[in-house]
């Protein structure tokens, strides 16, 4: 199980890499509408993509890990509308929400002697009580529930985009995006909680085994929970205005955004209806998905159901999502061959084979990979051995420092 620090590590570093880059170089994208417009539909293939793969998950660390690939796309759509601030913001919300998240999986692995496949488990709210509510928690602030974390950024992002359209001359890719990033949301709110119902709700599909070894998780494992949990609840709201708006001083010489291409005013005047209507789509959406999921509503579509042309028709986007669009199979058929003739045929042909192996001898090799192995040795020994020095005549100096001071 990942501790609390590796996984705030793992969560920070796998996003931030790319994002932070182009919060960095942000002036460069804002002088070019092309280059804003590519982030956008990069941005929102993304979090579509990573999302319908996400959905046919059945391991709780990768429909987690999906998710974070989903998110990622949210901040590269921020970034696509000018917002950098704002997708920084986004970047350190859902790196609580998203260690919260993953810390509870670890715990439920924990929990069930490292079983992951949530099909076989089930009905383990009373079981593991702790692990059922952090979770819930930090599927509502992914979902971008009212007054949590999640929503301050996420909300800020869709409401921004709507007003994006204005700086772009390509209107149909806009609306790609557009439409991109709103299903990407409708699938955050649906694999969350379809993973949530059949770890928590779900009658117990495991074995008897699995059932009597069930056990809650230690106070050590549950306080980086709790905090993480503080952090997915009122980080948003006590640090909006710290983040967003011309105001702040966050970032402020690390980001450029020009006027016209921001549309705060616009964005905070937007009816209070339109956010509200928005929450009742995604909790109707994620709602009725969950629902006939587990065959709630089975009695009133059972007819569909048993049609051959709807089941093929499930059964072709569930193997295309399952095989991740055939991104994997792509690069394993042309670009990892390609890169791997080229390989074979120029290091180890040509230069093992032909250069060292034929003209150099094995022996002269040998002696030569020696003397890098005893060379290399020695460099490690002597810089230790001056780290050790350097940090002694620190502590002199420091001690020194201190006692001149004093006296």
């Amino acid at each position: 199980m990942p501790t609390p620090v590796s996984a705030l590590i793992h969560a920070a570093t796998m996003v931030t890499a790319g994002v932070f880059l182009i919060i960095r170089c942000s002036i460069f994208f804002e002088y070019s509408h092309i280059a804003l417009l590519i982030l956008l539909v990069t941005g929102g293939m993304t979090a579509l993509i990573s999302g319908t793969i996400g959905i046919v998950q059945f391991d709780i660390k990768k429909v987690i890990a999906y998710s974070t690939c989903s998110q990622l796309g949210y901040m590269i759509v921020a970034c696509g509308c000018s917002n950098f601030f704002v997708s920084f913001f986004h970047l350190v919300n859902h790196a609580f929400f998203k260690a919260l998240l993953f810390l509870c999986a670890g715990c439920i692995i924990h929990s069930c002697t490292g079983e992951q496949d949530f099909r076989n488990l089930g009905g383990l709210m009373k079981q593991i009580p702790n692990a059922f509510f952090f979770t819930f928690i930090g599927c509502l602030t992914l979902g971008g529930l009212f007054f949590l974390t999640g929503f301050y950024s996420k909300d800020f992002i869709l409401e921004h985009l709507f007003f994006a359209k204005q700086i772009y001359n390509l209107k149909l890719l806009w609306s790609i995006s557009v439409l991109s990033i709103v299903f990407a949301t409708l699938l955050t709110t649906f694999y969350s909680f379809r993973m949530f119902t059949m770890v928590f709700i779900k009658l117990f599909n495991g074995s008897k085994f699995l059932f009597q070894v069930l056990h809650e998780s230690s106070n050590v494992l549950l306080l980086p929970l709790f905090f993480l949990f503080l952090g997915s609840i009122l980080l948003g709201f006590f640090f909006n205005d710290f983040f967003i708006g011309f105001g702040n001083s966050v970032l402020f010489h690390a980001r450029i955004m020009l006027l016209n291409d921001s549309f705060l005013f616009e964005t905070d005047l937007i009816f209070s209806v339109f956010k509200l209507g928005f929450f009742v789509i995604l909790f109707l959406f994620s709602s009725g998905v969950i629902a006939f999921f587990f065959n709630i509503l089975g009695m009133f579509c059972y007819r569909f159901i048993k049609d051959n042309t709807f089941s093929r028709f499930i059964s072709m986007y569930f193997f295309l999502f399952n095989t991740k669009w055939f991104f994997d199979s792509f690069y394993n058929r042309y670009i990892y061959a390609l890169f791997f003739s080229i390989s074979f045929q120029v290091s180890y042909n040509f230069f093992d084979k032909l250069l060292l192996e034929r003209f150099f001898g094995h022996k002269n090799i040998f002696k030569f990979f020696l003397f890098l192995y005893n060379s290399t040795r020695l460099i490690f020994q002597i810089g230790t051995f001056a780290n050790f020095f350097l940090f002694f005549f620190v502590i002199i100096f420091l001690f020194l420092s201190s006692l001149f001071l004093f006296l």
